[in-house]
């Protein structure tokens, strides 16, 4: 522990201390190509297939349940395979190793798996979650669903999607700064995870970069994928973008921040 606090004084370490930021990078990927596949694979009218002569309601419910059926098979069956595999070898370990287990799965999973295969366990306290790491597929999940019934809209009212996709992105933000000045939040390279239960797992405080993403996603599907820009502007566009994520990242180091 020592010797963790001399290394954490180190400026390349706030790469490490700072890697929650790159779980936004995932979120972003996955809301750009659910956004730009969706609007590519209705252009094409691959998706009518679900709703032939059925009303608007009717055929956008129907896409809807597609979308949340054909996810749920393609990630639930492994998913409910590592979820065992997890149970037996913390059950196993908690028994017979001469080390704590990091992790309580062995006692939270027989109580809890459900919430993890209705995607929903990020919703609860932390202390009660099984396989940690599964926060993200939750999220992603939850995101996926929102994601789905924006991009259905707007097909044909895009201008209420729009709306919607700004206002759920201004109001991630709005509650990740509240929830933080509440709790006396600010970045901590002794514990840099001690808002995981409040801030880092929340469905409403990751919101914001898959909202993003999607609207990128519609930007290609209408551009083709061929945005054309001079050559100065790229080139400006990846300074500051470099910029901003080093700042991001580096930024911090050895500030003393006040609350506010």
């Amino acid at each position: 522990m020592e010797m963790r606090k001399e290394v954490e004084q180190n400026f390349f370490f706030q790469a490490i201390t700072n890697c929650p930021f790159s779980v936004g990078t995932f979120f972003f990927i996955s809301g750009f190509l659910i956004s730009y596949i969706y609007f590519r694979t209705n252009a094409k009218g691959k998706l009518n297939k679900l709703s032939k002569g059925a009303n608007e309601f009717t055929a956008g419910t129907a896409h809807f349940l597609g979308l949340v059926a054909y996810r749920f098979m393609r990630l639930t069956a492994p998913y409910l395979f590592v979820l065992g595999v997890v149970q037996v070898t913390m059950k196993y370990l908690a028994t017979y190793s001469i080390f704590d287990p990091p992790t309580m799965d062995h006692i939270t999973c027989p109580d809890y798996w459900w919430r993890n295969i209705l995607y929903i366990n990020t919703l609860f306290p932390v202390d009660e979650m099984v396989m940690h790491g599964s926060w993200y597929l939750a999220n992603d999940t939850q995101f996926y669903m929102i994601g789905a019934i924006i991009l259905i809209v707007g097909v044909r009212h895009f201008k209420l999607s729009a709306i919607t996709t700004l206002v759920f992105l201004v109001l991630s933000w709005i509650t990740t700064a509240v929830i933080a000045f509440a709790n006396n939040h600010r970045p901590n390279t002794d514990y840099p995870l001690a808002m995981f239960d409040k801030i880092y797992d929340k469905p409403w405080t990751r919101l914001g970069p898959y909202q993003i993403d999607m609207a990128v996603g519609w930007i290609l599907f209408r551009t083709n994928c061929k945005i054309r820009l001079p050559k100065l502007t790229v080139a400006s566009a990846w300074f500051l973008a470099m910029l901003n994520l080093f700042v991001l990242v580096f930024g911090l180091y050895r500030a003393d921040l006040s609350h506010f």
